[in-house]
């Protein structure tokens, strides 16, 4: 029979093989007993108040690598499945994944952005994409190949976060889901998937318990995007004063951060100068094009919660279902976690930083929303521990997602790769369009007016000193520029296919146009020229 102090027996310690289900209540208890009660001893009182309060990746799982080679199976097929559609022709001839050529362009003529040029994200992007396009390439294969690498990194991050949490399957679909979200949103540009991957893996750090580490993600996402990853950054800035005992251990904690930025800003400088990685830094000409776009939360009704001419299949057949109601559980359930906030729970901090997150998002610079799907995942599944909700989300998520299948299916049906194309997926009636143009231009220079990189398609021709053709992005000193190429250009292409009014519409353009003459006018191109009778209705 025992009698006295309870003894710690071999058989009562968690071998290796069953660590990942050992919870941190389960140690606490099993040291417990270990040690004895803690009025007992001082020095075991102090041993365990150690214990108790050391950083939470001490008592969390690690993550499960077969979990993580299945996400990244998964947005292997995902990838694949949307090729055609992410080197689809006109996204880079006319669209942002051509303008992210077209900043390679303009850095190699040694234009810098923010001073030559606008350009509404960070230095670190310039720089990422100017090291990342001069080792592979300036096309769209090489391109949708950075895309790849890119949305490995937040496929990573997300799984992660989700092996943390502990969420079972529901997380595991969740997750799995993600990917498809990933690949098909961020071939637009490189600079959603770098943000993401670092926010997502920031998010991970954070609820490990480094917020050191967390924080120096979050300042490479500011150098990125100067939106989120500065409010991340100073959220983890607050926590970590918040929680640290003294001046000592905070400037332990914010030093790899120092470190980071100090190293990433001085590879900016050396590359793009002083005074263009001071001005990408400051988002001024983010939100100079956002508020040319119309009211924050116009935009967050006319795109996602309540576009005109839609019915309740809208909600359960795209992702707008899922973000209302993942919304809706995140404010609910982050309320909820404040009180696990002053008990210094990871999960719930994490929970509650997505919350605040997102709600700057959507009331302060909204935007295109699918960029961070993943804060929103995350946020809900630390918020939410009941499986129904959790399964219900990854049901409207499962059905909202089908679309977006059926779409990458389309696109291997209806396009074709052309190597004489940048390497892109064209239709049959794109590539007619094409040789239209060809046609009625015949051996003249064209100059092109258009966001994208339809001058790489055409040789001899040349575009705008432009990165991005949109209200809010350009400079006065840009616009007199194109102002003038036009007037003095025999052959001017326009295109109003991704500009909602259209440039057409711009009075500054249709003055420059005044000596023009319409010759065609397609689904893709609008051609002017001197001195030519107009083209037919």
């Amino acid at each position: 029979m025992h009698t006295g102090r309870p003894r710690y027996g071999k058989d009562d310690a968690p071998d290796r093989e069953s660590w990942p289900s050992y919870t941190s209540q389960q140690a606490s208890d099993t040291l417990v007993v270990a040690m004895g009660r803690m009025d007992e001893c001082p020095a075991r009182a102090r041993l365990l108040s150690a214990f108790m309060h050391a950083p939470a990746a001490a008592s969390l799982p690690r993550p499960f690598s077969p979990s993580l080679l299945l996400a990244l199976l998964v947005g292997a097929a995902f990838f694949a499945l949307h090729y055609p559609t992410l080197a689809s022709f006109p996204d880079f001839i006319l669209a942002d994944a051509g303008a992210s050529l077209k900043l390679d362009v303009l850095l190699a003529s040694e234009l810098r952005p923010g001073v030559d040029f606008g350009y509404t994200y960070g230095p670190l992007s310039a720089v990422v994409s100017r090291i990342g396009y001069g080792l592979v390439g300036r096309t769209a294969p090489a391109h949708l190949a950075l895309v790849a690498l890119l949305s490995l990194g937040s496929i990573l991050g997300l799984a992660r976060c989700m092996a943390r949490l502990e969420t079972n399957w529901t997380g595991l679909a969740m997750a799995l889901l993600c990917t498809q979200f990933f690949v098909r949103n961020f071939g637009f540009n490189l600079t959603y998937g770098l943000e993401s991957a670092c926010l997502l893996n920031a998010l991970a750090c954070h609820m490990e318990g480094r917020r050191d580490r967390a924080l120096a993600l979050a300042v490479l996402a500011a150098l990125v995007k100067p939106s989120m990853g500065i409010l991340y950054s100073a959220l983890l800035v607050f926590w970590i004063l918040r929680r640290v005992p003294g001046l000592r251990e905070a400037w332990r904690q914010l030093r790899p951060a120092v470190v980071t930025a100090t190293l990433a800003l001085t590879a900016c400088v050396a590359i793009l100068g002083f005074q263009s990685t001071l001005r990408t830094a400051i988002p001024l000409v983010g939100a100079v094009h956002y508020s040319a776009r119309g009211a924050r939360f116009t935009r967050l009704i006319t795109t996602l919660v309540a576009p005109s001419g839609v019915n309740f299949k809208y909600y359960l057949g795209t992702l707008a279902g899922f973000w209302i109601l993942g919304t809706a559980l995140l404010v609910l359930g982050a309320a909820r976690a404040l009180s696990g906030v002053r008990g210094n729970q990871p999960r719930a901090e994490v929970g509650v930083t997505c919350a605040v997150l997102h709600l700057a998002f959507t009331t302060l610079f909204f935007g295109p929303w699918q960029t961070y799907l993943g804060l929103l995942v995350v946020g809900v599944f630390c918020v939410v521990e009941r499986g129904a909700f959790r399964w219900a989300l990854v049901a409207i998520a499962l059905v909202g997602s089908t679309e977006m299948v059926r779409a990458g299916i389309r696109g291997w049906k209806e396009r074709t790769p052309d190597a004489h194309l940048l390497g892109t997926w064209v239709r049959p009636a794109e590539r007619q369009e094409v040789n239209e143009v060809l046609r009625v231009v015949g051996s003249q220079p064209m100059y092109f007016l258009t966001t994208g990189f339809p001058e790489g398609l055409f040789p001899g021709s040349h575009g705008s000193r432009s990165w991005f053709v949109a209200p809010g992005v350009f400079s006065p000193a840009e616009q007199e520029a194109m102002s003038r190429d036009m007037r003095t250009s025999p052959v001017v292409v326009v295109s109003d296919l991704y500009q909602g009014a259209g440039i057409l519409q711009w009075d500054w353009v249709r003055q420059s146009l005044t000596h023009h003459t319409r010759v065609h006018s397609g689904e893709l191109f609008t051609v002017f020229v001197t001195g030519a009778p107009p083209v037919r209705p």
